[in-house]
């Protein structure tokens, strides 16, 4: 990987974890509120710990690491990732096309 590249994703990471940890504390906190009784008070607690996961993640892999765990992901989901990757280029067409 191209050391500046590395560098930017790396300076990105700590504020970005920053960012999930203070989004599942205000989740967690609202999810005490919503009507709808437990249920979805448990799955919105759920989503709470998917984004301190993910904060988990980047604190603690820097850019290599994270880059080896998305070839691994490919190599064993191959038509998950060209679904995934179809996706991802379909929504960046439709940000940059002018209407």
């Amino acid at each position: 990987m191209n050391e500046q590249i590395g560098s930017t994703i790396d300076d990105a990471r700590r504020p970005v974890a920053d960012k999930l940890h203070d989004a599942a504390e205000s989740v967690r906190q609202k999810a005490q509120r919503l009507p709808g009784g437990e249920k979805i008070a448990d799955a919105v607690q759920g989503a709470a710990g998917k984004l301190e996961s993910s904060a988990n993640y980047l604190q603690s892999h820097d850019s290599r690491e994270m880059l080896q765990d998305v070839w691994r992901f490919i190599k064993r989901h191959p038509a998950q990732a060209l679904l995934v990757a179809g996706a991802l280029g379909f929504l960046i067409a439709r940000s940059l096309r002018s209407d």
